[in-house]
């Protein structure tokens, strides 16, 4: 008797254990991630794939793999394929090198840019499209 409730037990640990993963999965939002190597400096840009405020996490590494600090970056969303009154929409950046983050203002689906502009010290700007797909 005492085997088959342990056994019980932990059939029922498990099942709740099994349970909250699923749940955990389903709740996340659905990503997309844009990467692009430009002048020696490696650009990631990952942000939620669904319309509405979306905050987009940016990272730039140079050709060693680190991150590079004391960049200066802004950019302008756009739909290439449409004209919509308030774009291109000016973004600002804020970061402390390992990772930038901004908030795009994504209306509805479809084919969306975002066009960077990476600034360090002295340099010319390093222009960066990155194009990604938003859901319906």
């Amino acid at each position: 008797m005492h085997k088959k409730t342990l056994f019980l037990t932990m059939l029922f640990v498990l099942a709740l254990f099994l349970m909250g993963c699923g749940t955990t999965a389903q709740n996340q939002e659905p990503r997309v991630e844009m990467n692009k190597e430009v002048n020696g400096l490696k650009i990631s840009m990952v942000t939620n794939k669904i319309p509405g405020a979306n905050p987009v996490i940016l990272k730039v590494m140079d050709s060693q793999g680190k991150p590079v600090k004391n960049l200066t970056i802004e950019g302008e969303l756009s739909m290439p394929s449409m004209v919509m009154q308030g774009y291109p929409q000016k973004i600002d950046f804020n970061g402390d090198g390992d990772q930038y983050t901004s908030l795009l203002q994504i209306p509805h689906g479809g084919q969306w840019r975002v066009e960077l502009s990476i600034h360090q010290g002295s340099e010319p700007a390093v222009k960066v499209p990155l194009d990604f797909t938003i859901n319906q």
